[in-house]
C-alpha cells in the first residue's frame, strides 16, 4: 500500500511538474499533433497575442496584457481563421485581438485550425506559407467593431501607429490595411523586420509595445519577447 500510495504522489508531482512549464505545447509536439483546444488557445491567449475590451457603456478600456499573408507585404493567403471565441461573439463589448501573424507558431495555428476544421488545403500553397521567410513584421487587429479600423482613418492610423522596444527603439508602420470584403473584422499592420541586414527587434529588448489609435482610442499592448522564444529562436 505505501507503494502504490509512493508512486502516486510521484504521479502527481510529474503531472504539476508538467502543468508548471505553462503549457508551452508549441514547443512539445508538432503542430500537427495540436488540439483544437490547443490551437485556439494559441489564436487567443498565447504570448502572440494580446486582447483589449472596450466597454461602451464605461467608455473605458479594459485591457490583458494579452488573412494571413505571403511574400508580398500586402498579399492575402486565403486561410481563414476563427474570428473570436463564441463568448466574445455575444459580449456586449468591443473586443481587439492584436496578433503577430508573421510568427511560425501563429501560422501554424491557422494551418492545424483548418485541418480540424476539414478544410481543404493547397499543399504547395501550405509548404511555401510555413517555410518562407518572413520580411516584414505583420501584426493583425481583429475586432468587433470593424469601423475604427475604415480605409477613411487610414492616414490617422498610419501617424499614430508603432512598435517600441523596452531598450528605447521607436519602429513606424510600413502600411496599414484595412478590413476587406473578404476579412471584414481584420485589419493588417507592416512593420519592417530589418534595417541594414539587422534585425530591428532582439531578445536583448526585452520587451515591444505595439501603440495605435483608432479614430478617438489609443489602443497599446505589452508584449514579453523571451515567451516569443521557440526553440531557442525568437519567433515574431
Amino acid at each position: 500500500m505505501r507503494k502504490r500510495a509512493l508512486a502516486t504522489l510521484v504521479l502527481i508531482f510529474l503531472m504539476a511538474a508538467g502543468a508548471g512549464r505553462g503549457g508551452k505545447f508549441w514547443e512539445e509536439k508538432p503542430f500537427t499533433e495540436w488540439t483544437e483546444m490547443e490551437v485556439r488557445k494559441l489564436l487567443f491567449d498565447s504570448p502572440w497575442v494580446k486582447k483589449w475590451r472596450y466597454a461602451l457603456s464605461e467608455k473605458d478600456i479594459i485591457s490583458r496584457d494579452t488573412t494571413i499573408f505571403g511574400e508580398e507585404s500586402n498579399k492575402r493567403v486565403p486561410i481563414n481563421p476563427p474570428v473570436f471565441p463564441p463568448e466574445e461573439e455575444r459580449s456586449p463589448e468591443q473586443t481587439y485581438y492584436i496578433s503577430w501573424v508573421s510568427a511560425l507558431p501563429w501560422r501554424q495555428a491557422i494551418v492545424r485550425y483548418n485541418q480540424l476544421q476539414g478544410q481543404p488545403l493547397d499543399v504547395i500553397q501550405i509548404e511555401r506559407f510555413l517555410n518562407t521567410t518572413e520580411s516584414y513584421i505583420r501584426i493583425n487587429i481583429t475586432t468587433s467593431d470593424p469601423e475604427l479600423l475604415s480605409l477613411t482613418l487610414r492616414d490617422k492610423i498610419m501617424k499614430m501607429t508603432y512598435l517600441q522596444t523596452k531598450t528605447g527603439k521607436k519602429i513606424p508602420v510600413l502600411d496599414y490595411h484595412p478590413p476587406t470584403r473578404e476579412n471584414q473584422r481584420v485589419a493588417l499592420f507592416i512593420f519592417p523586420r530589418e534595417e541594414d541586414g539587422k534585425p530591428l527587434i532582439t531578445l536583448e529588448d526585452k520587451e515591444v509595445t505595439f501603440s495605435t489609435r483608432l479614430d478617438n482610442l489609443t489602443l497599446r499592448c505589452k508584449f514579453k519577447l523571451k515567451d516569443m522564444v521557440v526553440n531557442g529562436e525568437l519567433e515574431i
